[in-house]
């Protein structure tokens, strides 16, 4: 027969065994929680940046659409306050990182034009009209460049 002491000893033995099983359960429990924390925090970053970005593109496309209007407005009116007001707009996409690019003569790019219409050339797929310059924001695509691209002609002999 085991002794008092004995039993106490067992008893002991499972209970410190029940509890480092709950100690266990409780810290895996806290690593999956923090995990998920860690996971939320860094989606939640993500969201944010996106947020943040789709909010500039979105002011700076209508910043473009006044300063593409105030370009054609400068082809019928050589007023000076209108050129100065170009000159600003130019100056701030500048120290934003706005760049406008302008592809006549390039080669059709998809990713960066978009195409309104079609002629009939020499060459294939070349940009032979640009009518609205193109812009990025760092390097990044804000608005296409609405471009005329060449399609080859291609002339099928004659029967006779």
């Amino acid at each position: 027969m085991k002794s008092i002491d004995e039993k106490t000893k067992a008893k002991k033995s499972d209970l410190v065994l029940e509890l480092e099983k709950q100690l266990e359960t409780k810290q895996t429990l806290y690593l999956r929680a923090l995990a998920d924390y860690q996971n939320l925090e860094r989606r939640t970053q993500t969201q944010v940046a996106s947020d943040r970005q789709n909010f500039l593109f979105g002011f700076f496309r209508d910043l473009i659409e006044i300063k593409n209007d105030l370009d054609t407005a400068e082809i019928f009116n050589q007023d000076e306050g209108l050129k100065l007001i170009r000159n600003k707009f130019s100056q701030f996409f500048s120290k934003q990182g706005i760049s406008e690019f302008n592809p006549e003569g390039a080669e059709f790019n998809p990713e960066q034009m978009e195409c309104v219409q079609l002629v009939a050339g020499k060459s294939d797929h070349r940009v032979v009209k640009v009518l609205e310059k193109g812009y990025l924001y760092k390097n990044e695509l804000i608005k296409p460049a609405k471009v005329v691209v060449s399609k080859l002609e291609v002339s099928l002999p004659t029967e006779e």
